[in-house]
This record gives C-alpha cells, sequence and structure tokens, in this order.
C-alpha cells in the first residue's frame, strides 16, 4: 500500500504539471473524480480502488462528498472486499434520498434509533425500504437471520406502499408498514442494504473476500427468501401450458433518472429475444405487462402475463406466482431478475459489458448471491448479438 501512494503520488504530481491545475482547482477534482468513477463504470474494479484511495490521500476522506465514498464502497464490493465494502457504502445514507419532494431528505436523517449490531432478541426492529426495487427483493434474504435472532421484523415501505402484497406471505416480516400507517414502537430501525454489514458482527453473516459459501442463498427450508401466494400460484399453473418449454423474459429495466444512461445500456431489443421462440417447443412471455408494450408484429410469438381480467399485469405478487410456473427466467438485470433469484428460479441474467457489483466477472458464469442464476457477459460493450446465440445454445442444451 505505502508504495502504491508513492507512485500515486507521483502521478498525480505529473498531471499537475502538464495541465498547470492544483489540487485546489474544481476541474482537477472533477477529472479525477471521473477516472475513478470511469473504472468503476468499466467493471475494473480494483483499478477503481486505487483510484478513490489516491482521491483520498491527496483531500483527506472526511472532505468527499457521499456520492464519491459511495462509488468507493461499490468499487470495493464489486472486487469482493464485503466487509469494507459493507462498511463504507453506509455513506449513502448522507446522500439526500431522491429527487422528489417526499424522499428529498438524507436517509441518515430518518433513522430514529440506529441499529449498530447490537442483540436483538425481544426487540423490535424496523427494516426501512431504500435504493431500487430488485434491492429489497435481493436484500430481503437477510429476513430470516432477524427472526433467527429473536427480532419483531416490521418491514417499512415508506416510498412503495403498492409493494405490500409482494411481501404478504414471507413469514420472517411480523409486520408490513407503508406512508399511510404510523409506525408502531419499536427498538431499532435500520435501512435493509446495512443489514449485512451489521449481521456480521453477529457472527451468521460472513462479510469477508469472496465468501462462497457465506452469503445466505436461501430461506431456511433451503428455498427462495420471497414467497408468492399459493393460490395465485395454482391459477397461474392452470394457464400455462404443460406441454410447452415456458420461458418468461424481461428485456428492459425500468426509467432511470434525467441523465444517468447506465439502466439503458442494459435494455435489450425485444426482436433479439423473440428469437428464442424459433427454438421448437418454445413458448416465451413477457413478465413486463403494462410496464413494456409487445409491438403488434410480435404478438403472436411473445405472450402478455395477463391478470384474471384480461390485463396486463402490473403487480409484482402476480408476476411472482405466474414466475414460479415457467420453466426458465430469462431477464436483463432489473427487479425481475431479482425477483426470479429471491424465489430460487432457474433465471438467465443478460448483462452488460459493464455491470453492477454485485456480478462480479471471476465467478464463471454464476453468482455467489443467488445460486439459480446463470450469467451471460456481453463480450465487449453493447453486443447483445453473441450473447443471443450463446443463451439459444444454452436453451437448447437444457429445454
Amino acid at each position: 500500500m505505502k508504495k502504491f501512494l508513492i507512485v500515486i503520488t507521483l502521478l498525480v504530481s505529473c498531471f499537475l504539471n502538464a495541465t498547470n491545475l492544483s489540487p485546489e482547482d474544481i476541474d482537477f477534482f472533477k477529472i479525477f473524480t471521473e477516472t475513478c468513477r470511469d473504472h468503476y463504470r468499466r467493471s475494473t474494479y480494483h483499478d477503481a480502488i486505487k483510484c478513490f484511495q489516491g482521491l483520498a490521500k491527496i483531500y483527506g476522506w472526511e472532505n468527499l462528498p457521499p456520492e464519491v465514498r459511495t462509488d468507493y464502497a461499490e468499487a470495493l464490493l464489486g472486487a469482493g472486499y464485503y466487509r469494507e465494502g459493507f462498511r463504507v457504502l453506509d455513506e449513502r445514507l448522507r446522500m439526500e434520498a431522491g429527487s422528489n419532494e417526499r424522499d428529498n431528505v438524507r436517509r441518515i436523517d430518518m433513522l430514529a434509533k440506529p441499529w449498530n449490531g447490537s442483540p436483538l432478541l425481544g426487540k423490535t426492529i424496523v427494516i426501512h425500504e431504500e435504493m431500487g426495487i430488485g434491492d429489497l427483493f435481493f436484500f430481503s434474504r437477510y429476513f430470516p437471520i432477524l427472526k433467527q435472532l429473536g427480532a419483531t421484523v416490521i418491514f417499512h415501505l415508506w416510498k412503495r406502499s403498492w409493494l405490500k402484497n409482494a411481501f404478504s406471505q414471507n413469514p420472517y416480516i411480523d409486520v408490513i408498514v407503508t406512508s399511510k400507517d404510523e409506525l408502531p414502537d419499536f427498538d431499532y430501525d435500520v435501512f435493509i442494504m446495512s443489514l449485512p454489514r451489521y449481521l456480521s458482527s453477529q457472527g451468521l453473516v460472513s462479510t469477508t473476500l469472496y465468501p462462497y459459501d457465506t452469503v445466505p442463498k436461501c430461506g431456511p427450508e433451503g428455498k427462495g427468501w420471497m414467497y408468492p401466494d399459493a393460490e395465485l400460484v395454482a391459477q397461474w399453473r392452470e394457464r400455462i401450458s404443460p406441454d410447452t418449454f415456458n420461458i418468461g423474459i424481461c428485456w428492459q429495466a425500468g426509467p432511470m433518472p434525467a441523465g444517468n444512461t447506465r439502466r439503458l445500456e442494459r435494455n435489450i431489443p425485444l426482436d433479439k429475444l423473440a428469437e428464442f421462440a424459433d427454438i421448437p417447443g418454445v413458448r416465451l412471455y413477457s413478465l413486463l405487462g403494462r410496464f413494456a408494450e409487445v409491438p403488434e408484429e410480435l404478438e403472436n410469438i411473445v405472450t402478455v402475463v395477463r391478470d384474471i381480467n384480461g390485463d396486463p399485469v402490473d403487480a409484482y405478487e402476480q408476476i411472482m406466482a405466474a414466475m414460479v410456473n415457467m420453466n426458465l427466467i430469462i431477464s436483463v438485470d432489473t427487479s425481475i431478475s431479482c425477483l426470479a433469484a429471491a424465489l430460487h428460479a432457474p433465471v438467465w441474467f443478460l448483462l452488460p459489458h459493464e455491470s453492477d457489483w454485485r456480478w462480479y466477472t471471476d465467478y464463471h458464469g454464476r453468482s455467489p448471491w443467488c445460486p439459480t442464476a446463470t450469467l451471460f457477459w456481453q463480450p465487449t460493450q453493447g453486443d447483445w448479438d453473441s450473447v443471443v446465440e450463446r443463451v439459444k445454445q444454452h436453451v437448447l442444451w437444457n429445454k
């Protein structure tokens, strides 16, 4: 580390001499920060880590904006340094929670009785939702562990009350509270993505480097950690033919804030996924429901998942029930694929070349976070054709 910091200092000195900038210049800080973020966006996490550490060496860790510190945390997570990564990730709590009026607060200011890993036996803990919908599905794997520690678990859907039914069957949530409800008395509260950090202090969750066997991969029953409604599952079983190889597909992620193009890079044209229908015996179902229309020319190829009234579904509890009746889910990286993984359904992630930290590229197409997932990356940014051809071959081998 000492040698690395010496090298960083020399490189920075050369850069300053060449550009006539100084660390006090705002342009220098922006250039340096964007260089670090560029490494992170390109999934070259080890280079990003070194770059962010060099930035902290110059300006001091305490002087870096929380957004920059959060990017550093995700670079650590992407490289597999989970213990340090989840610790630093709490810097996100100092960022504003969103752009609309209801969200325009720092998460850290919402914590009334912050939990820091103290014993939970006989205590009531509130878990606040945050980040994307897929993150809620992804990190709800920790709810059974909270119950194992003797806690009463309250899940606080303060932004997205319409997700209540999706979590209503979870036996490890005692109470679901939305923005329309008053929070009952509680002992502690915490945001959901802080759970791996503080549960590691209980000795039940390891956040060491490359935790192949220590990330909670399933619920206590050896299945997933999301629970579909049994009645809805039965209804969908009657509507999906057992005589075909049924594939649920999702080809686009949700909208991102203006100016953020990373989620758009996850999207794949539907006509490319429609090519799977050329495989004999395969039937395709759109799991996006009302969230994305199927063009008229593809309606005979891609069946839209609809509710009993014939309308495209718009509720995750319906999507969940349909999923578990599919032979396979093929999806871009979004809430649909995270939900499939949480159900322990067989799911194939179609990933851009520059993907999220969760899908670290050293696992040879597998993920320690999702044992039923198979990962297919673009070989180069934007190359979906190669991905589709590889997936076609795998469908032929697996159907």
